[in-house]
């Protein structure tokens, strides 16, 4: 093997750590990671475990901490989970802030330069997939790609981004992180097969899958699922079963969420993970957040109903930082553009006019969603 030439590349400096030996792991842990501990909790956690764990826990946190210049260092429950993650299927409970998509990358840091292995996200939203994507791009330097219905659909970006269709081709250069939305798994509503659709019916594709991560995997119960004799919302998040199905025995799932009561984990099972998984669970409640509940007159259809979100009394003289921020969450275009209309007429006098309150939903123009978000 040819020497390294200095200074190295964070490519190369990366994939040594990939190759360490097992004292050089502790050496460079103790002389780097370890002062910036708050405690020794994360090192005697690692200290306990078999050697061969050992080993991939110190390569994941000195990858981390490599890549993020220092920035990051995983939890000791980050850690359980990754480990855990590598050859199981695991579902994990946590607040929104907890560091799920640090879990999700740290697999994916573990693979070394050259490696094909594809890791697929399932995110429910697209603006979720454009800062799950940036911070896979610029916090964890993972090359991935966003795929939903405005993803570009050319031979082409595919086969330089995705994957390469060509009997024994490279893949050198296509993604290694796909961030998709759950409906290009499957036929379009008009009875077409999406790219990635086909692509998942590709052997050679098939096969570099090694793990799937379903981000707020509650949707399978809350958007996948006929309700209370509604229709599903999003008939796709109920089909994941059918995904498994399809893909090697190998492949890995992990399920995050901060929604999960027991009801909603019967569905997760039900619908994907079934009973042979590991649960991580962490307390969901966050420090400067309290639980209200409001009851709803007559129904959601009643927009009286949503003038609790606005701030009564308001300051003569007030600002929008004397208002709340508040994100409602509906499963009907009309009734989100009227609650939002609604809101805007009955806003204080200083705002009215304005984008006080403003709807938003993903086939809106790239602007505007800017613009709201």
């Amino acid at each position: 093997m040819a020497a390294p030439i200095y200074p190295l590349t964070l490519s190369q400096h990366l994939d040594i750590i990939r190759n360490d030996s097992f004292t050089e792991l502790w050496r460079k842990f103790a002389d780097s990671v370890q002062p910036n501990l708050k405690d020794n909790n994360l090192s005697l956690f690692i200290m306990d475990l078999d050697d061969s764990e050992q080993v991939i826990a110190l390569r994941l946190c000195l990858l981390v901490y490599t890549i993020t210049n220092g920035k990051e260092i995983p939890k000791e429950l980050q850690l359980k989970a990754a480990l855990a993650s590598i050859d199981r299927d695991t579902l994990v409970i946590a607040g929104t802030g907890f560091g799920k998509t640090h879990i999700m990358a740290l697999l994916q840091l573990l693979e070394k330069s050259n490696s094909n292995r594809v890791f697929i996200t399932i995110s429910p939203l697209k603006r979720l997939q454009e800062t799950q994507t940036e911070a896979f791009l610029n916090k964890y330097r993972i090359p991935t790609v966003a795929i939903n219905q405005d993803t570009c659909k050319t031979k082409e970006f595919w086969k330089d981004n995705i994957h390469n269709r060509q009997k024994n081709a490279s893949q050198a250069g296509t993604s290694r992180h796909l961030i998709i939305t759950a409906e290009q798994l499957f036929k379009s509503p008009e009875g077409h097969f999406t790219k990635l659709a086909v692509l998942l019916r590709e052997h050679s594709f098939c096969c570099r899958i090694a793990h799937i991560n379903i981000d707020e995997i509650h949707f399978t119960h809350f958007a996948g699922e006929d309700r209370f004799g509604i229709p599903a919302f999003r008939p796709a998040w109920g089909r994941l079963l059918e995904l498994k199905m399809r893909l090697p025995k190998t492949v890995r799932y992990h399920g995050f969420t901060a929604t999960c009561p027991p009801h909603v984990q019967h569905t997760i099972e039900q619908t994907l993970l079934g009973s042979d998984y590991l649960l991580f669970k962490h307390c969901v409640n966050r420090p400067g957040i309290i639980y209200a509940r409001h009851c709803v007159v007559g129904s959601f259809d009643v927009l009286d109903n949503y003038l609790c979100c606005i701030r009564t009394p308001f300051p003569v003289n007030g600002t929008l930082h004397d208002q709340p921020r508040v994100l409602i969450f509906f499963d009907s275009n009309t009734l989100t553009r009227r609650a939002a209309k609604f809101l805007r007429l009955h806003a204080p006098p200083q705002f009215q006019g304005t984008d006080f309150a403003m709807h938003y939903y993903g086939s809106m123009s790239p602007d505007y969603l800017k613009k709201a978000h």
